[in-house]
């Protein structure tokens, strides 16, 4: 810490906004500094109560995320092997009640490709609202949710 205080008189920045993006740099690395040891505290401190509850939110949280991923894989799978079937009742449907011809089609050779990317669009908020439920430190959360994501992203596109 120390180290950090003393880079507060930093005498190659020449002009004023240079050094306050520095001094707003330091004082951001003393914060997660103070941040960081107040979770080695509480971590530290926690009964087993705490900590079986805590193994409990974890567990739930990776299966939960698995389910999804899971989830996900059946329903692009469903779209692939039943894409004839898909095909001829959208069409039939949406021409009957909207009178719009191909687009039933349309929506019925597009479905897996659509499931695919709303799995992109549904992964990431679901996977950081799953690390923050976990209760993950900080350090691990950025990492655990890149990790997460991507892993997701990469076993639905298969």
């Amino acid at each position: 810490r120390s180290c950090l205080v003393i880079g507060l008189w930093n005498f190659r920045l020449n002009s004023e906004s240079d050094r306050e993006l520095w001094r707003q740099s330091v004082a951001n690395q003393l914060r997660m500094i103070y941040a960081e040891e107040k979770d080695q505290e509480h971590v530290k401190s926690r009964t087993s109560t705490d900590k079986n509850v805590l193994f409990l939110k974890r567990f739930t949280g990776f299966v939960v995320n698995v389910g999804i991923i899971v989830g996900l894989w059946n329903l692009i799978w469903i779209c692939a092997r039943d894409r004839q079937l898909l095909v001829a009742s959208l069409g039939s449907s949406l021409e009957s009640c909207c009178g719009a011809r191909g687009v039933g089609e349309w929506l019925g050779f597009t479905l897996a490709p659509l499931v695919v990317t709303g799995a992109g669009l549904v992964l990431p908020p679901t996977v950081e609202f799953l690390t923050r439920l976990e209760a993950w430190p900080r350090s691990w959360r950025a990492l655990l949710n890149i990790y997460r994501f991507f892993l997701g992203q990469i076993l639905t596109a298969m």
